[in-house]
């Protein structure tokens, strides 16, 4: 298959996707963004399986990668395309609230919200000072406590039977 041919392919995937999810809510709203969860195949995996649990309902990234992408910052009621790790929609998700905060100021409440390990903020704080160090890191930059956060709740709208 081509790189046309496997563009047009995704895209129809994408918009088949859309449709499905449009003809089953009702919702005519338009995704913001599509992006995949985590930074590996096998985190992404885990992390998309906790959404469609019902079990991860937050995330956190940094003010600084929305600023170097050039990214604009997520807001209330935007509509999300989730992917699995193979690029192929699997979820969509709208976004509740959204806070900036620190790194530390970063509370119990969110770190359960996230659904990841033992839902502690002990657990919390470990793996994604890990996962923002390594980003800081090769972006020439460091971390620290202050280290600006986009903490973003959202809820899963579709699909529908994978909703508790």
């Amino acid at each position: 298959m081509s790189d046309l041919e496997e563009r047009i392919e995704f895209q129809n995937a994408i918009e088949k996707f859309w449709q499905e999810f449009q003809a089953a809510t009702g919702d005519p709203g338009e995704w913001i963004k599509m992006y995949v969860f985590g930074n590996s195949p096998e985190l992404s995996e885990e992390l998309l399986a906790l959404i469609l649990e019902g079990k991860k309902t937050a995330t956190a990234d940094m003010l600084t990668v929305f600023e170097t992408k050039g990214e604009a910052l997520p807001k209330p009621g935007d509509l999300n395309l989730i992917m699995n790790s193979k690029a192929e929609p699997s979820a969509v998700i709208r976004t509740v609230s959204v806070e900036q905060k620190k790194f530390s100021e970063v509370d119990g409440g969110f770190a359960r919200d996230e659904g990841e390990g033992d839902l502690s903020l002990e657990y919390w704080r470990k793996v994604h000072k890990v996962y923002y160090e390594k980003w800081l890191g090769a972006n020439q930059k460091e971390f620290g406590e202050d280290l600006l956060l986009i903490c973003e709740r959202f809820e899963l709208l579709y699909p529908l039977d994978n909703i508790a």
